[in-house]
């Protein structure tokens, strides 16, 4: 993987690579519902990096749960709201931390 101690540019690589400049490529990737760790296995660069560009460039690309997962992970967050343990006083207090299996902790 390619990273910052390279003397290649992120730009520079999609250049060579593609023959487009950066924001057309990742507006391509974006059009393509790509997300960032994918952009990253494709070009060979660190995920912090492409976010980094994304940002500069004002393009978000995909983040979530793909497939199966996340039909199953909505699926079970559905039927956890609907329960009678959860009403309208204590719905917005219920500590989410462990869910969906702490896949995105607390910042």
């Amino acid at each position: 993987m390619i990273n910052q101690y390279c003397n290649e540019s992120l730009k520079a690589a999609i250049k060579n690579q593609y023959g487009k400049s950066l924001f057309e490529m990742l507006s391509i990737f974006q059009s393509q519902g790509l997300s960032y760790n994918e952009v990253a296995s494709i070009t060979g660069f660190n995920q912090a990096t492409i976010r980094k560009h994304c940002k500069a460039l004002g393009i978000r690309l995909f983040v979530g749960v793909r497939g199966s997962s996340y039909a199953a992970t909505k699926s079970k967050m559905y039927s956890l709201i609907r329960s009678p343990q959860f009403n309208h006083l204590n719905v917005f207090t219920k500590s989410w931390v462990n869910f969906p299996a702490n896949k995105y902790p607390a910042r």
